[in-house]
């Protein structure tokens, strides 16, 4: 055979947006002896999401007589057009008031909402493990977390999964809130996702509850066998609140005798 021109061998069908952008190389092949092979590329665009296959047959002369021959055709695997991977984050924080030196967790939950798979979900804000933490009480420490832990998950299209965290508020009184963000690699194109970076809800930071006491029985003097009143104040001078479940009263008594007490 002598040349195998090119220019005969495709056909592409599917419902997704296919566009030549160069090919064929080489224009045509000289196979000359029966066993010679020969290999022809096109690059393509996908431009919709679908799916589309190819089918391809091969024409040429044979170099003797001339004559045309034509190869059987062949059909490719169906390939999948999928829309770009794309992560869409969210932040909850366990609870929205916290003492000096209680823990809280936060949750950033993490969703792929385009159509190709994300690979190595990770996160970060700074570059580190570390959450951003912003506010006038964030002296904070990380205690836990993230988990799961590098180096990271996968999610489909349409999954979710959520990182948790436990941070400790140290400075009070005052306000933290949290930000983060998370990154993957898109399984079809090997390139970064990144989500939006959500922040927090703000967290109050308050100082632990103490008790401060004050005792005052009414009247302060009286006669033997008179009724008394007993005034006790109890102040929290915290300002996490707190709830008095028992109050005590020790009571210590002294008599004054005209003569003295018997020695012991």
């Amino acid at each position: 055979m002598q040349s195998v021109p090119s220019n005969l061998l495709t056909n592409i069908s599917g419902t997704a947006g296919v566009v030549q952008i160069s090919g064929p190389a080489p224009a045509s092949a000289a196979l000359v002896t029966p066993t010679a092979m020969a290999s022809f590329t096109w690059v393509y665009q996908a431009t919709t999401v679908g799916w589309f296959k190819f089918s391809a047959w091969a024409t040429g002369q044979d170099s003797l007589n001339y004559n045309w021959i034509n190869s059987a055709g062949v059909v490719s695997n169906v390939v999948t057009v999928q829309a770009p991977g794309q992560l869409t984050a969210s932040m909850a924080v366990q609870r929205l008031t916290v003492s000096e030196n209680q823990d809280v967790e936060i949750h950033l939950t993490v969703t792929n909402t385009g159509g190709a798979a994300i690979q190595n979900i990770w996160t970060t804000d700074t570059g580190t493990l570390e959450l951003g933490v912003n506010g006038s009480a964030a002296s904070t420490i990380r205690v836990a977390g993230p988990f799961p832990a590098a180096p990271g998950f996968t999610l489909a299209s349409g999954a979710s999964n959520t990182l948790t965290w436990t941070y400790r508020g140290t400075a009070i009184p005052g306000v933290i809130s949290f930000s983060g963000m998370a990154v993957g690699t898109d399984q079809n194109t090997g390139q970064a996702v990144f989500s939006n970076a959500p922040t927090s809800v703000s967290v109050s930071v308050q100082a632990n509850p103490a008790l401060m006491m004050e005792i005052y029985p009414q009247p302060a003097s009286l006669t033997q066998g008179n009724v008394f009143t007993l005034l006790l104040t109890v102040t929290n001078t915290g300002t996490a609140g707190l709830t008095a479940d028992a109050v005590g009263v020790t009571v210590a008594a002294w008599s004054r005798s005209a003569r003295p007490l018997p020695s012991t």
